[in-house]
Protein backbone atom coordinates (compact mmCIF):
# COMPACT_ATOMS: atom_id res chain seq x y z
CA UNK A 1 0.00 0.00 0.00
CA UNK A 2 2.50 2.29 0.63
CA UNK A 3 4.46 1.88 -2.67
CA UNK A 4 0.70 2.74 -4.30
CA UNK A 5 0.24 5.38 -2.23
CA UNK A 6 3.92 6.71 -3.09
CA UNK A 7 2.67 6.68 -6.74
CA UNK A 8 0.09 8.38 -6.63
CA UNK A 9 1.77 11.37 -4.73
CA UNK A 10 4.08 11.63 -7.63
CA UNK A 11 1.29 11.47 -10.06
CA UNK A 12 0.08 14.13 -12.22
CA UNK A 13 -3.50 13.15 -10.47
CA UNK A 14 -2.10 14.10 -6.96
CA UNK A 15 -3.12 17.48 -6.80
CA UNK A 16 -7.02 16.48 -8.13
CA UNK A 17 -7.98 13.77 -5.48
CA UNK A 18 -8.65 14.11 -1.68
CA UNK A 19 -7.55 11.41 0.40
CA UNK A 20 -8.76 10.03 3.98
CA UNK A 21 -8.04 6.86 5.68
CA UNK A 22 -10.32 4.45 7.54
CA UNK A 23 -8.15 1.95 9.69
CA UNK A 24 -6.33 0.41 6.56
CA UNK A 25 -8.46 1.54 3.67
CA UNK A 26 -7.58 4.02 1.45
CA UNK A 27 -10.53 6.46 0.40
CA UNK A 28 -10.06 8.71 -2.71
CA UNK A 29 -12.59 11.21 -3.46
CA UNK A 30 -12.90 14.68 -6.10
CA UNK A 31 -13.46 17.21 -3.20
CA UNK A 32 -11.87 17.84 -0.22
CA UNK A 33 -13.90 16.72 2.37
CA UNK A 34 -14.89 13.68 1.80
CA UNK A 35 -18.81 12.57 2.10
CA UNK A 36 -19.34 9.01 2.63
CA UNK A 37 -22.94 9.61 0.95
CA UNK A 38 -21.16 10.50 -2.59
CA UNK A 39 -18.98 8.83 -4.50
CA UNK A 40 -15.60 7.59 -3.12
CA UNK A 41 -12.92 5.01 -4.26
CA UNK A 42 -11.81 2.80 -1.52
CA UNK A 43 -8.42 1.01 -2.31
CA UNK A 44 -7.76 -1.93 0.21
CA UNK A 45 -4.98 -4.55 0.23
CA UNK A 46 -5.75 -7.98 1.09
CA UNK A 47 -2.59 -9.85 2.09
CA UNK A 48 -3.88 -12.47 2.72
CA UNK A 49 -4.60 -13.14 -1.30
CA UNK A 50 -1.87 -10.99 -2.15
CA UNK A 51 -4.20 -8.54 -4.06
CA UNK A 52 -4.95 -4.75 -3.91
CA UNK A 53 -8.91 -4.35 -4.02
CA UNK A 54 -10.19 -1.04 -5.63
CA UNK A 55 -14.20 -0.52 -4.39
CA UNK A 56 -16.63 2.17 -5.97
CA UNK A 57 -19.95 2.71 -5.08
CA UNK A 58 -21.62 5.78 -6.18
CA UNK A 59 -23.47 6.25 -2.93
CA UNK A 60 -23.73 3.77 0.00
CA UNK A 61 -27.23 2.99 -1.06
CA UNK A 62 -27.69 -0.84 -2.35
CA UNK A 63 -30.72 0.31 -4.99
CA UNK A 64 -29.73 -1.45 -8.32
CA UNK A 65 -29.86 1.93 -10.26
CA UNK A 66 -26.26 2.99 -8.27
CA UNK A 67 -23.03 1.40 -10.32
CA UNK A 68 -20.82 -0.64 -7.82
CA UNK A 69 -17.60 -1.27 -9.46
CA UNK A 70 -15.03 -4.12 -7.82
CA UNK A 71 -11.36 -4.61 -9.33
CA UNK A 72 -8.86 -7.02 -7.98
CA UNK A 73 -5.48 -6.81 -8.98
CA UNK A 74 -1.42 -7.88 -8.36
CA UNK A 75 0.06 -4.67 -5.80
CA UNK A 76 2.13 -4.06 -8.77
CA UNK A 77 -0.67 -3.24 -11.46
CA UNK A 78 -2.88 -0.87 -7.97
CA UNK A 79 -1.72 2.32 -9.85
CA UNK A 80 -2.72 1.18 -13.51
CA UNK A 81 -6.14 -0.31 -12.28
CA UNK A 82 -6.37 3.13 -10.13
CA UNK A 83 -5.64 4.71 -13.70
CA UNK A 84 -8.43 3.05 -15.51
CA UNK A 85 -11.03 4.06 -13.29
CA UNK A 86 -10.12 7.44 -12.93
CA UNK A 87 -10.80 7.58 -16.76
CA UNK A 88 -13.79 5.60 -16.47
CA UNK A 89 -15.19 7.75 -14.21
CA UNK A 90 -13.64 10.45 -16.09
CA UNK A 91 -12.55 12.27 -13.21
CA UNK A 92 -9.64 14.51 -15.23
CA UNK A 93 -10.35 15.99 -18.62
CA UNK A 94 -7.13 14.92 -20.76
Amino acid sequence: MAALVEEIAASNYARGLYASTSMTTLLISQTEEIDMEKEILSIKLDSAKGVVILDFQETFSKLPKYQHWIRKCPPEEGFARLVGFLQLKGWFVA
